[in-house]
C-alpha cells in the first residue's frame, strides 16, 4: 500500500483495502481482534473518567476548601494552618467535614486508580508502580514566557510548555517504543514544588491515568502484532536468534521484549536485502509501519510529521501555534450557525443504508430519551467517545467557547444517536442479537460521520503541527464523506448486486439534493455532496 493509503484512510478502510474484497472475511475478523477493542476501550475510559470526575464534582469544593483538602492529602498539617492564617479563613463546622470528606474520597479515587494501572501493568508484563502513600499529584502551569504567549496569556488564552521534556531524554524520545501511555505522574517526584489545588490536579491527572488503564492492553496486542510480522519477515538465522532470546530463562519480559526490539531496529535481513536490490517485493514494510506509527500514537508519542516541524521551528513556538490555532479553530465554529445546520447532513447520508421507518424510529428514541434516559448511549462505544469526557475547571475563555457550541453539540448528538439507533434496529430485524448489532452500528456511524476519537481517527488528521493544521482543519468530515460514498457503499452492499448500490446512491443525492435547497435559502450556499444540485450550479 502506498503512503496515501497509509495516512488518509481510516485503520478499518485501511484493512479493507489490504484484504482485498475475497478475504473480506479476514478483514472483519482483524478489525474485531485489533481495532474494535480499541474503540471499546476508549469507550471504557471516558466512562471511567466521567465517574470519576462525577465523584469530585459532588464533593462541591471551593477554590479554598480545594487548598486545604490537598495539603490534608499530603499530611502538610502545618502548610494547612499557614494557609487558613494567612487567608484569614474562618472554617464553620460544616466546612471542616466537607473538607474531611473530601481528603477520604480523593484517597479513595487515587488508592482506585493506582490499583487499576497495577492491575493493566502487571497482566502486560510491565513492572508494577510502587504504592505512594498520601499521594496527590503535584503540577504546574508552565506558562510560556515567549513574548507572544504572554500577549495570548493576556487576551485569555493559555499557553504552556505542557509536554517539555527532560534534558537527558531530548532528541532520542523518536527511537522508544513505549508500552503503555506515557504518564508523568507515575515517575519519581523530584522536589516538591506544586500549585496546590486538589481539583485542578485531579483534573490534570485523570485523563492519562485513566488511559493507562485502558489502553495498555491494545498497546501490547499491536506491538505483539508488529513484532509477529517482522519474525515472519526475516531469516532464518534472525529467527533462531529472537528465539534463544525468547526461550532464555535468566531474562525478564521487559529484558526480552528490549532485546527483540534492538534486533528488529537495528538489523536488516538478509532476505529484506535481497529483495531490496532486486527490486522484489518487500513483503508488508508499508503495512508494519503503520502498526507503528499507530501503536506509537495510542502511546500518546508525537508523530514523526509533528517533530520534524517541532525540530525546525523550535518547541516553544511549536506550542504556541498549537494551542492558538485549536482554541481558534473550536471559536470559530461555535457561534456559527451555518456550521450547526451542517451536523444534519450524515442523516441525509444515512438513508442510503438505513431504512426510512427504522431511521424515524431512531430519531423518535433519541428524543424520549432526553426526558427518560434509557441507557442506550452508554451501550454504545461511538456514542460514548462522541460525548468525551470534560474538565471540571475551564478557563473563561473555554467556558464562553462551550456555550456557544452547544446548539452545535446538541444537533450532533442527536444525529449521531438517532443513527446508531436505526442501523440498530435494522440488524435487528436482520436477525442480529443486540450485541452484534450495535457493534454494527457504531463501525457503520464511524463510517459515515467519522470518528474523532482516540485511536478512530487517520493518521494525517490526528498531526498537531500548524503546516499540516493549515490543509487538514475541518477537513475530517469532507474526506470521510468521499470515503463513505466511494468506497463503503459499494464494499457492504456490492454483493447484492449493482441495483442495490445505484438505489443508495440515489436515496443519498435525493435527500443531500432536498437538504441543500434548505440550507441554501438559509445561508445561500449547498453544503452537502449533491451531485443533482451540481448539475444545475456548478459553482455553488
Amino acid at each position: 500500500e502506498n503512503i496515501e493509503h497509509i495516512l488518509y484512510p481510516s485503520k478499518e478502510r485501511n484493512i479493507y483495502d489490504i484484504f482485498g474484497r475475497k478475504y473480506r472475511v479476514y478483514a472483519d475478523d482483524f478489525i474485531k481482534r485489533y481495532y474494535q477493542p480499541v474503540h471499546k476501550a476508549v469507550a471504557k475510559g471516558n466512562k471511567l473518567k466521567n465517574d470519576f470526575r462525577n465523584r469530585v464534582k459532588k464533593l462541591g469544593l471551593t477554590h479554598e476548601e480545594s487548598v486545604l483538602t490537598q495539603y490534608l492529602l499530603e499530611g502538610k498539617i502545618d502548610e494547612y494552618k499557614q494557609y487558613i492564617k494567612v487567608k484569614k479563613i474562618n472554617l464553620s463546622q460544616k466546612q471542616n467535614a466537607k473538607i474531611d470528606r473530601a481528603v477520604v474520597e480523593f484517597r479513595n479515587i487515587y488508592n482506585e486508580i493506582f490499583s487499576m494501572i497495577n492491575e493493566a501493568e502487571i497482566r502486560n508484563g510491565i513492572e508494577p508502580t510502587e504504592f505512594r502513600q498520601n499521594y496527590a499529584p503535584h503540577f504546574s502551569d508552565n506558562l510560556s514566557n515567549h513574548i507572544i504567549a504572554r500577549v495570548l496569556n493576556k487576551a485569555g488564552f493559555k499557553i504552556t510548555r505542557s509536554d517539555e521534556i527532560p534534558t537527558s531524554i531530548s532528541g532520542i524520545t523518536e527511537i522508544n517504543k513505549p508500552k503503555r501511555q506515557w504518564f508523568k505522574h507515575l515517575q519519581r517526584r523530584i522536589g516538591d514544588k506544586t500549585i496546590v489545588d486538589a481539583v485542578r490536579g485531579f483534573d490534570q491527572y485523570i485523563d492519562t491515568a485513566v488511559d493507562v488503564i485502558t489502553l495498555t492492553d491494545s498497546i501490547q496486542r499491536f506491538r505483539q502484532l508488529e513484532d509477529a510480522i517482522r519474525y515472519k519477515h526475516t531469516d532464518q538465522g534472525m529467527q533462531n536468534v529472537i528465539e534463544k532470546i525468547r526461550n532464555n530463562k535468566t531474562l525478564s519480559y521487559l529484558q526480552k521484549q528490549k532485546k527483540i526490539d534492538e534486533i528488529f531496529e537495528n538489523n536488516t535481513s538478509n532476505i529484506e536485502r535481497l529483495t531490496n536490490l532486486d527490486g522484489g517485493n518487500m513483503g508488508m514494510r508499508n503495512f508494519v509501519t503503520a502498526l507503528r506509527r499507530y501503536t506509537d500514537s495510542l502511546a500518546g508519542k508525537k508523530s514523526r510529521g509533528d517533530r520534524s516541524i517541532e525540530d525546525d521551528i523550535g518547541r516553544e513556538i511549536y506550542q504556541i501555534s498549537k494551542q492558538t490555532q485549536n482554541r481558534v479553530a473550536a471559536d470559530m465554529v461555535a457561534g456559527n450557525i451555518a456550521t450547526w445546520l451542517t451536523n444534519f447532513i450524515p442523516l441525509t447520508q444515512a438513508t442510503g443504508e438505513i431504512d426510512l421507518p427504522n431511521l424515524f424510529r431512531g430519531m423518535r428514541d433519541t428524543i424520549k430519551a432526553y426526558g427518560n434516559d434509557d441507557g442506550f448511549v452508554a451501550g454504545s462505544a461511538f456514542l460514548t467517545n462522541r460525548r468525551g469526557s470534560k474538565y471540571l475547571l475551564q478557563t473563561n475563555l473555554q467556558k464562553v467557547g462551550g456555550f456557544l457550541g452547544t446548539p452545535m453539540e446538541f444537533i450532533d448528538h442527536f444525529v449521531a444517536d438517532s443513527i446508531v439507533r436505526g442501523r440498530t434496529y435494522q440488524n435487528i430485524d436482520k436477525g442480529l442479537d443486540y450485541d452484534a448489532s450495535i457493534d454494527e452500528a457504531d463501525a457503520f456511524a464511524a463510517s459515515l460521520m467519522a470518528d474523532r476519537s482516540k485511536g478512530a481517527m487517520p493518521e494525517i488528521f490526528e498531526r498537531q503541527n500548524p503546516i499540516t493544521k493549515l490543509f487538514t482543519m475541518f477537513q475530517i468530515e469532507a474526506n470521510n464523506q468521499l470515503r463513505y460514498i466511494g468506497k463503503d457503499i459499494y464494499r457492504r452492499l456490492g454483493d447484492y448486486g449493482g441495483q442495490a448500490v445505484a438505489t443508495a446512491l440515489a436515496s443519498i443525492f435525493t435527500t443531500g439534493y432536498i437538504y441543500n435547497n434548505f440550507y441554501q435559502m438559509l445561508t445561500g450556499r449547498r453544503s452537502a455532496f449533491d451531485p443533482m444540485g451540481t448539475r444545475n450550479c456548478p459553482y455553488c
